[in-house]
């Protein structure tokens, strides 16, 4: 359409019908993130204005953001990309992702940019600080760490939490929503066991007559105080965690270490990309390949795979046995007293070359050969 059709279009387009298309229009930036798409346009036509530049050619955004790249990492250019994508084309009706040339330079400006990304927590990083950290300083905290792992939750999630949130299902099990994700999926996750009755034990603590209907509140010496926790502090607890746990760069346990925590421990357990997505509401497929492709458990499985097509002698001719694929069943361990050969016990009598052993729900049937002694045997289940 032409520029004089659309001006006679636009006289011919009664005022209310013009208003009712505007509001239509400025809807279309993201509720949550209204101020921060209005702040990126109003710094670029500001920056523009400084300029002289008079028009919104790809030359002139080329120049902008050569200028931005000298201070911003080029995650937060592409993030400005965005937004002035959005602003842009809904003020000026002029759409930017058509500057080919503009896209090309952010391309290339991320080539071999590596994010920041948080640290993440061992399963035995988390059961310690859950045994050994004092209820009376950390329950809030242990409290956080529970919902945050179970439920692969962000910050911002964390906080906005309810009361109404969460529901008790039976003596054994809690349901916990969360409604009002940045990705606009609802999620939900249950806690089970001795979580529940931690979490249960800092409810039990929620003063009677607060006001604010949030789950998270502050907690000191003890008690929950009428006041609810925030971002701020949210974020801030993987680093108490860190702290407490005394591991190196504590600083690096950011606020989105407990959802990162989840996706890795998740992963390493052998999940699939279908069930990490839907236990992380990740729309996008990429994000939680990373999980996988991380996960020390795939890597691995596929070390295992590989060695198990490739025979290696030692340096006495003698083949080298593989490694037994990594497993995350339960160890028991079976100890035994020291014996001669060719002698039997069962429990604690003597051992001939085979015997049998219970173990609950188990019969094992345990081979000895040219065997001098045996004081412990681990059998995993």
């Amino acid at each position: 359409m032409s520029s004089t059709s659309s001006s006679e279009s636009d006289i011919l387009t009664p005022e209310t019908i013009k208003l009712e298309a505007s509001n239509v229009i400025q809807n279309l930036i993201p509720t949550k993130s209204r101020e921060k798409y209005l702040k990126a346009y109003d710094n670029f036509i500001q920056w523009k204005n400084r300029k002289g530049a008079k028009t919104f050619s790809e030359n002139v955004f080329l120049a902008y953001f050569q200028e931005l790249a000298k201070t911003k990492q080029p995650s937060t250019l592409w993030s400005v990309y965005s937004m002035l994508k959005t602003t842009v084309n809904i003020n000026k009706d002029i759409k930017i992702d058509s500057y080919s040339k503009l896209v090309a330079y952010l391309k290339r400006l991320s080539e071999g940019h590596k994010p920041k990304k948080s640290k993440v927590f061992s399963g035995q990083n988390v059961e310690t600080f859950l045994n050994d950290a004092p209820d009376k300083e950390f329950l809030a905290i242990k409290v956080a760490l529970i919902f945050g792992i179970h439920g692969a939750c962000r910050g911002n999630e964390l906080v906005k939490i309810t009361v109404d949130d969460i529901e008790n299902h039976s003596d054994q099990l809690l349901l916990v929503k969360l409604t009002d994700t940045k990705t606009k999926i609802d999620r939900s996750f249950i806690i089970r066991g001795e979580y529940k009755r931690i979490v249960e034990k800092y409810q039990s603590l929620r003063p009677s007559d607060i006001k604010s209907n949030r789950f998270f509140i502050r907690y000191q010496n003890g008690k929950c105080l009428k006041q609810v926790l925030g971002k701020n502090k949210i974020s801030s607890m993987p680093q108490e965690i860190a702290t407490f746990l005394k591991l190196p760069d504590s600083k690096l346990y950011t606020g989105h270490c407990f959802r990162r925590t989840s996706a890795t421990l998740l992963a390493d357990s052998g999940a699939d990309l279908t069930v990490l997505k839907r236990h992380g509401g990740w729309k996008s497929s990429s994000v939680a390949e990373g999980y996988i492709e991380d996960s020390i458990e795939s890597k691995a499985k596929i070390s295992t795979s590989i060695a198990e097509n490739i025979k290696l002698r030692g340096a006495d001719n003698s083949p080298i046995p593989l490694s037994p694929r990594p497993s995350t069943s339960k160890e028991s361990s079976v100890p035994f007293p020291e014996h001669q050969p060719d002698t039997e016990i069962t429990n604690t009598q003597n051992i001939n070359k085979s015997t049998t052993i219970s173990i609950p729900n188990k019969t094992v049937t345990i081979h000895f050969q040219n065997c001098a002694s045996v004081s412990n045997i681990n059998i995993n289940l």
